[in-house]
């Protein structure tokens, strides 16, 4: 949403003030599908975003390795385990 913030210098005469107004934007939702989530090692999966962005992406597959490649990537997991996948969108504020 919008705010309007209004600052107040102490400073200058007469107390003069200014007003900003600030657009806070929601954050991108990130999300994304498995196709074979479990499987013998090593196992080969597919990861496919259902993101509109495509730019600036970072995956951390929860073995210690991670990409960049956006859309759909493919991993394969050598250890047995249990892992948490991350998928991160950066967004760039100017």
């Amino acid at each position: 949403g919008e705010y309007t913030i209004t600052y107040t210098s102490p400073d200058a005469p007469c107390n003069s003030s200014t007003d900003f107004v600030i657009t806070i934007n929601p954050f991108p939702t990130s999300t994304f599908q498995v196709d074979e989530p479990a499987g013998c090692s090593p196992h080969a999966v597919e990861f496919t975003s259902n993101t509109s962005s495509t730019d600036n992406c970072f995956w951390d597959f929860g073995d210690g390795t991670t990409s960049t490649d956006c859309g759909t990537v493919s991993h394969v997991y050598t250890q047995e385990g249990e892992y948490t996948v991350l998928r991160v969108v950066k967004v760039r504020i100017q």
